[in-house]
Formats: C-alpha cells, structure tokens, sequence
C-alpha cells in the first residue's frame, strides 16, 4: 500500500450560480414603514378624536409625514407590481423626497405640536408630553434608519436586474436598400408607361 500512488480525483464542475443583484431588503423595510407612516397617524387621528381633544395639535406633523413619505409608500408598491426604468426613476424622486421627512418636515411637525400645545395651555398634559417624547425619538430613529437603510435602497435601484420585458412581436424583415431602390423606379417607370 505504500507503494501505490496517490490518486487524485477530478472534482465535478459546479455550474456557475446566477449573479445575485443587490438584497431587496432596505427597500421592503422603507416601503413597509412609509405605508405605515401614511396610514395609521390619520386613523389614529379619525378614531381618537374625540377622546380628549388634543388630536388638532397632531394635524401639522400629520401633514409633514404624509408629504415626505406618501410619493415612497405609493411607488415602492408600484415597482413591486410592475418594475421598470421608469418606475425606477419614480422611486429615486420618492426616496429623494422620504429623506426630507427625518431630515426637515418631521421636525416641523414637532415644532407645530409643542408651539400649538404650548398656546392652547396644555403642553404639560400627559399625553402631550409622551407624545412631544414619541415624536422626537421617532424622528432621531428615522434619521438613524434613512442613513442606514437609504444606501441599499438606491443599490437596488440602479443595481438590481430588472425584469425579463416580454419580446415584441416579429416584424417583417426589411428589403435592402438595393431592392427598395428597384421597387421605386420600378414603380416609378410604371407610372411614366401609363400616363403615355
């Protein structure tokens, strides 16, 4: 046995793997928070409205939310029913405008809550001072969450395959230039023999 060579054995090849484009992840985390961020401030506001009156101070930060995140949560869904370049180029002008929320428009709720609780006297009231605290942290976590997340969603924009589009219908194969030629004078000279 010590006398036998070493065999050595030809590993099979291993068929190469498709090329796997960037994770979808951050975009489904951001769609799925932007749809919440449109969605359950204005029901909330709808069903406790009526509870203790202070849902008016909320109406502004309302507002700011839905102009930042509303053109996200609308085009992500969009992209996932039907990509495409354009609705590509859509979510980047989306992601654009998400990015104001954490960054300017939610701080201006914030502001409009305490200026308008402050003026109706009622800024030490309980609930308001949780929610000034809701609001701020929401708005420090949603600048930590755009500047870690933003990166891997505008990846998968310009990196991500995009779908297989379905090919056209044949077309007939176009005449050489030679042959359209000599259709024309062809045709040309048919037109000259009949008027004689």
């Amino acid at each position: 046995m010590a006398d036998q060579e070493p065999t050595t054995t030809a590993a099979a090849p291993v068929a190469a793997a498709a090329p796997a484009g960037p994770s979808m992840t951050p975009l489904l985390i951001y769609g799925i928070v932007a749809d919440a961020l449109v969605v359950i401030p204005i029901v909330l506001y709808m069903i406790l409205g009526g509870t203790n009156g202070y849902n008016k101070y909320h109406q502004t930060m309302i507002n700011m939310l839905v102009s930042a995140w509303m053109p996200f949560a609308i085009t992500w869904i969009i992209v996932m029913a039907a990509d495409s370049t354009a609705a590509r180029a859509a979510l980047t002008g989306a992601m654009s405008m998400a990015g104001l929320g954490p960054f300017a428009l939610q701080w201006v709720g914030l502001m409009a809550f305490i200026m308008a609780s402050h003026s109706a006297g009622t800024i030490l009231m309980m609930p308001n001072i949780i929610f000034v605290a809701i609001y701020f942290v929401m708005n420090v976590g949603m600048v930590v969450m755009h500047w870690m997340l933003s990166a891997g969603v505008y990846d998968w924009i310009k990196n991500a395959p995009l779908p297989a589009a379905a090919k056209p219908a044949a077309k007939p194969a176009a005449k050489p230039a030679a042959d359209a030629d000599a259709d024309a004078d062809a045709a040309e000279g048919d037109d000259v023999s009949q008027a004689f």
